[in-house]
């Protein structure tokens, strides 16, 4: 029964319902009025972070919360009248003091709107790779503090141990295997003493050249373990680093098969099946079509936004008119 259904029998014939004085508010067993201000706010912000509120909805239902007497939401309240044009300007700079301020770079997306023949450029937020890779080095402790070179990359992949007895010696060599999945010869455990993870794996150095020989050495001596594990990036330590005068200065790479042919080549292609997936490039009629018609209609729509962005780079750089025809 609704609520004026009940109202409406209580005035006729009396009725078994609670009226609104002798209403018992459920929030008062949960807590304070402060603690339901900040399950509200929580709520609030919460809708508004996963999308499912916009920053103009959230800005007028903390401003009617509040003009109503509900606490928890001051700040984010704005009047209706500036809402929808200052809403997220307004909740960018409150919730900035609360969550950190991601680092997206906004992107001109063509897309299809309702109210739109064609594709419409909008801006969309997009995570920059090189910026995400930084943070984690800087997390890492290889950017910040030093230089990225590449020996400040192997001393953070290498640990330097020194044998100190016989004793310390058998107690490795039992630990030493020849692991195919390790790439060497590794220890089976972490041997805690000297500060060795599991699967640390002895390397070949100027300090011990064959790591078969690791049994015979004479005590006291010191040798090199590669501590990245089975699934770091860098496999091994560069031989070509470890002489002395060769450094990455004096390499030539070959950049095209390296890179271009390389990772680049790769995230080309995982980033356009992925566009190719999502409805920025979908024709209208998507839902009648099948999976490899919408493939190909997808695949003619990219092409032709190529041809558009190379004319037009072609009638506005003069060195890029030089560079073959179209």
């Amino acid at each position: 029964m609704s609520f004026k259904r009940a109202r409406a029998a209580d005035q006729a014939k009396g009725s078994s319902y609670l009226g609104l004085d002798e209403y018992e508010d459920p929030l008062a067993n949960e807590g304070s009025t402060a603690e339901a201000a900040k399950k509200f706010r929580r709520l609030l912000v919460g809708k508004y972070l996963d999308g499912s509120a916009t920053a103009t909805d959230t800005c007028l239902l903390a401003y009617w919360h509040v003009e109503s007497g509900g606490e928890g939401a001051e700040d984010l309240a704005l009047n209706p009248r500036t809402a929808s044009r200052h809403s997220a300007e307004h909740l960018r700079c409150h919730l900035t003091k609360e969550f950190p301020e991601p680092d997206v770079e906004m992107i001109s997306v063509p897309m299809y709107l309702k109210k739109s023949a064609g594709r419409t450029l909008v801006q969309h937020p997009t995570r920059v790779t090189s910026i995400m890779i930084r943070n984690e080095l800087k997390e890492l402790g290889i950017l910040g503090s030093t230089d990225a070179s590449a020996e400040v990359v192997q001393d953070f992949l290498k640990q330097e141990v020194t044998i100190p007895d016989v004793h310390v010696q058998q107690q490795i060599s039992k630990l030493l295997c020849y692991r195919k999945k390790g790439r060497g010869r590794c220890l089976q455990k972490a041997f805690d003493q000297l500060g060795l993870p599991k699967m640390a794996r002895l390397e070949p150095s100027t300090l011990l050249q064959d790591v078969g020989s690791f049994e015979q050495k004479q005590c006291p001596f010191r040798c090199i373990f590669y501590v990245a594990g089975e699934h770091g990036r860098v496999l091994h330590m560069s031989p070509l680093l470890q002489i002395p005068g060769v450094s990455l200065n004096t390499w030539g790479i070959d950049i095209l098969h390296t890179w271009h042919y390389g990772p680049m080549s790769t995230y080309l292609t995982f980033t356009l099946r992925a566009l190719l997936n999502t409805e920025i490039y979908k024709p209208g009629n998507s839902a009648v079509l099948d999976k490899e018609e919408n493939d190909k209609l997808c695949l003619m729509a990219l092409k032709a936004e190529l041809w558009m962005f190379y004319k037009h780079r072609r009638a506005t750089d003069k060195e890029w008119s030089k560079k073959g025809s179209e």
